[in-house]
């Protein structure tokens, strides 16, 4: 059969003896009837040359822009195999290779351990928790045993943690039965939550059951190593530095401390914040008070106390900065000595800082202010390496000095001309130095303490926990000055002899071998007593062991409920500063009035024992 292609083929529009199939005739009669091309072929011939060489074209910038990318990773990882290969030699150099070579990872043993503390994870142990008769007899009517279980022992522990009552959901004792040591207790909870909420709160908990959490083999192994290591550090008598970006001053014009002596001493030593500099001013001391007197034993303290030949202002005024022992110090002086102001320069660990401290009463003269101002001038030139952070009362009272892109500027209200010199003075002064005013925190619109620092970057809040009850004019402050310095290092370990574990019967042996007689017979008296010193104390060097004995952190006159309390309040204000909520304020601000009260009464105590005692025991005076 013979079928047509064209639709519509002119030459067989006479569909007489034609059948039409699909819009085709069937049969068709024309001979030269031939397929020509539809309109779908000749659009499709026309498109795919088109799209070929459009897709050409892109494969072509695909590849190019790969290749690029391919010699820019090839360049970097080239330069990537120079500086290993740097480091390698380096290494080599300095003897650093591993002797032995890194003991693989085995990803068994590692999925063990995962395992192992995921089990773990809803348990903790109970240390010193009270062991029952009956946890060694299986009658539980034996004579004199207690009628409580190991877990409602446990529960009444964690019930101080969480009121609502933790669910336990299994309680064993680890290890043999022994009269002589009361086994720790693994104590099983519902949820892993439940047990990091009981540690995260066990500081509730002061009573003598230790908590702490369920630890696999290799946790435990661990914290031995690194206990181990922390031991041979101190032993050697090396020294922990704890780098903080942050070394924090505290300021505060206490306007006066002659009947504020005790407060501060109290709440110097219960601080939650461990200040490495603190700032006073006017603090109304003189040559009769002694330094200490103020409870600042863990710092160097430099005063400026009023001359008492001013004239014009007799009493009052006077300025102290006391910077930590820790840290290197030394006192600046300036050539004007009539002005009530005092510099230390403290040298951290990448640079040095010096810190002022002013206090310039009200009314003071124009003329005044002229030699603070060249004061500062004078240290500047002369300490040109070192930034300055300035602080004290100006009492430039209704003025403020702010910072503009033009350096500092006054703004004295119309009505206040008395101070426009005094303010005037400071501004010229300062802004020659490139000194910047960064106090913002006033009360009722007054900002009578500047603090003026060659660095912008202060961080300046109102504190929270005044050593001295405060003035609402004159807010504490704490200043935190973002340079890296060693803070809090705990000084190497006292080597002392331990009496208390003597060999007496080999020191009794020893002195009794001695014939005394012949041997001092011809000796003076003198002699005598030097040649029995060394034989005792050759004893003692031989018999008597040796320990090492941390220096205390808190001072003698502290009791233990003291230390608790202020070990709770530091916690506390820890929490607070993390949260920032009202309800942990009220907590922090409960536990520090507690300090303070307590500390109060400490000290009182420790005043009276002494003075009972130093009749006969002049040493604890």
């Amino acid at each position: 059969m013979h079928v047509c292609n064209t639709i519509s083929h002119p030459a067989c529009l006479q569909r007489t003896g034609h059948q039409f199939n699909n819009g085709q005739f069937v049969d068709c009669k024309t001979k030269n009837c031939q397929k020509s091309p539809s309109k779908d072929e000749f659009l499709l011939g026309k498109i795919q040359p088109l799209i070929r060489d459009e897709f050409d074209k892109f494969r072509g910038e695909i590849v190019k822009m790969y290749r690029e990318e391919m010699e820019v990773l090839r360049a970097s990882v080239s330069k990537i195999a120079k500086r290993v290969s740097i480091i390698e030699e380096k290494i080599e150099e300095f003897g650093l290779v591993r002797d032995t070579p890194v003991k693989a990872v085995d990803e068994e043993e590692i999925l063990l351990e995962i395992m192992e503390r995921e089990r773990r994870a809803s348990n903790i142990i109970l240390f010193n928790l009270e062991e029952t008769l009956s946890s060694f007899s299986t009658s539980s009517t034996s004579q004199g045993s207690s009628s409580l279980t190991d877990k409602e022992l446990a529960k009444d522990v964690l019930a101080v943690i969480n009121p609502e009552g933790a669910i336990i959901k299994g309680c064993m004792r680890i290890g043999r039965k022994t009269p002589d040591r009361v086994r720790p207790v693994r104590v099983t909870l519902s949820s892993k939550q439940e047990v990091l909420e009981i540690l995260k709160h066990k500081f509730k908990y002061v009573g003598p059951v230790k908590i702490v959490q369920d630890r696999t083999e290799k946790q435990r192994a661990h914290l031995d190593r690194l206990w181990q290591e922390l031991t041979s550090l101190i032993n050697s008598g090396d020294t922990k530095k704890k780098l903080s970006n942050h070394p924090i001053i505290y300021y505060q014009n206490v306007r006066g401390l002659r009947s504020k002596l005790s407060e501060l001493r109290c709440a110097i030593a219960s601080l939650s914040t461990n200040y490495d500099i603190i700032i006073l001013v006017e603090t109304w001391l003189h040559s009769g008070i002694l330094n200490a007197e103020l409870g600042l034993e863990d710092f160097n303290v430099y005063r400026r106390d009023r001359y008492t030949n001013n004239i014009t202002f007799k009493r009052g005024g006077g300025v102290l900065i006391a910077i930590r022992k820790h840290i290197s110090s030394r006192q600046v002086s300036t050539q004007e000595q009539s002005v009530e102001q005092l510099f230390v320069k403290v040298y951290l660990e990448f640079k040095s800082i010096i810190v002022g401290a002013v206090y310039l009463p009200p009314g003071t003269d124009s003329n005044v202010y002229e030699l603070h101002g060249s004061s500062v001038e004078e240290l500047c030139s002369g300490n040109a390496g070192s930034d300055i952070v300035l602080i004290g009362d100006y009492n430039l009272s209704h003025t403020r000095i702010f910072n503009s892109t033009d350096g500092l500027l006054a703004h004295i209200p119309i009505g206040h001309c008395p101070v426009v010199k005094q303010a005037d003075t400071i501004r010229n002064y300062f802004n020659f130095l490139g000194l910047h005013q960064l106090n913002l925190c006033s009360r009722d619109n007054y900002l009578l303490d500047l603090i003026f620092s060659t660095l912008k970057n202060l961080r300046i809040s109102n504190s929270i926990e005044p050593c001295i009850s405060p003035d609402k004019y004159h807010p504490p402050l704490d200043i935190s000055i973002p340079i890296m310095h060693n803070s809090n290092p705990f000084s190497s370990s006292l080597l002392r002899k331990d009496f208390n574990r003597a060999d007496y019967a080999s020191i009794n042996e020893y002195l009794f071998s001695i014939d005394w007689d012949r041997m001092i017979n011809e000796l003076s008296v003198d002699e005598s007593v030097k040649l029995f010193y060394q034989h005792v104390n050759y004893a003692i060097e031989e018999f008597v062991p040796t320990r090492y004995v941390a220096p205390s952190q808190f001072p003698a006159w502290f009791s233990r409920e003291l230390i608790r309390l202020i070990r709770f309040k530091k916690l506390s204000h820890k929490r607070y500063k993390f949260t920032s909520s009202f309800e942990d304020y009220l907590a922090f601000s409960h536990a520090r009035a507690k300090c303070k009260s307590v500390a109060k009464l400490c000290w009182e105590r420790y005043v009276s024992r002494a003075e009972e005692c130093i009749a006969t025991d002049a040493k604890a005076f």
